[in-house]
């Protein structure tokens, strides 16, 4: 899947809202990510070092292979606000999205 512009982000704040994206939590939440790491000034293996995530793990969860998770997500928006700058749109998005899958996870009823 290509870019998604910050066009398309503004019109759908949430990607639970894309016309033509899962509707799955879960995988939006690594959407968003996916999205994120995409638009992380930096090199794949720079981001992980900076967030304190494995390289494979980023890695699986940009080809698809794994759901990311919020120990994974929170670390890579840690990484995000301190590289700043540019990141900022990503971190907020990431942000919002993290917020999005608790209050379906807890609306399921699973912690």
């Amino acid at each position: 899947m290509g870019r998604i512009s910050h066009r398309v982000l503004k019109r759908y704040p949430s990607v639970l809202d894309y016309p033509g994206l899962p509707q799955n939590a879960a995988e939006s939440l690594s959407f968003a990510l996916r999205y994120a790491m995409r638009q992380a000034p930096g090199s794949l293996r720079e981001l992980a070092r900076a967030a304190g995530v494995p390289h494979s793990t980023l890695v699986r969860i940009r080809s698809g292979k794994q759901l990311a998770t919020e120990p994974v997500v929170e670390a890579v928006m840690g990484a995000l606000r301190a590289w700043g700058g540019g990141c900022w749109g990503s971190y907020r998005h990431l942000k919002g999205e993290l917020r999005r899958f608790r209050e379906a996870k807890h609306e399921s009823g699973r912690s």
